[in-house]
């Protein structure tokens, strides 16, 4: 995480840069009380007061499986479940970010493993997935939660 190499460094998705652009990102939960399946979202900016906290909803009711939305998550005070943190260049969160933007329409599915849809989990860490980060939940496999990180 963050090695130097020469005068670059490798962030956590093995894309080089200089040291002074490696930035972080998180992962982050909020699990009421360990209660599955609580809410997951992306923070780019955890050390800004203007943030860039993601998440991934449901656009309509109900909540079981409808079109999804990205919804700005800046209000959250922080995770108070499990979080991961991520170092990553420039490359790695321009990727992040158009993998967000490119999904932002996604079909939502809370839990139901027949529909193509992801909870705001699996959608997480289908979107570090696609920037090259290792994402705690498996790909693709609509039941994922905070409570089942690997």
């Amino acid at each position: 995480n963050g090695k130097v190499v020469g005068r670059k460094v490798t962030d956590d998705a093995g894309v080089k840069c200089c040291p002074d652009e490696l930035t972080t990102i998180t992962l982050e939960s909020d699990v009421p009380a360990g209660i599955s399946p609580g809410h997951v979202w992306l923070d780019l900016n955890p050390k800004d007061t203007k943030r860039g906290a993601f998440g991934f909803y449901p656009s309509d009711i109900p909540l079981v499986e409808s079109p999804g939305k990205v919804d700005s998550d800046d209000w959250r005070g922080g995770p108070s479940g499990k979080s991961r943190t991520y170092k990553v260049c420039h490359e790695t969160k321009s990727k992040l970010k158009s993998s967000i933007g490119k999904h932002a329409a996604d079909w939502f599915s809370l839990d139901n493993a027949q529909c193509p849809g992801r909870n705001c989990a699996g959608w997480a860490s289908d979107r570090l997935g696609d920037a090259g980060l290792d994402a705690p939940i498996p790909l693709r496999i609509p039941l994922g939660g905070p409570l089942t990180w690997k």
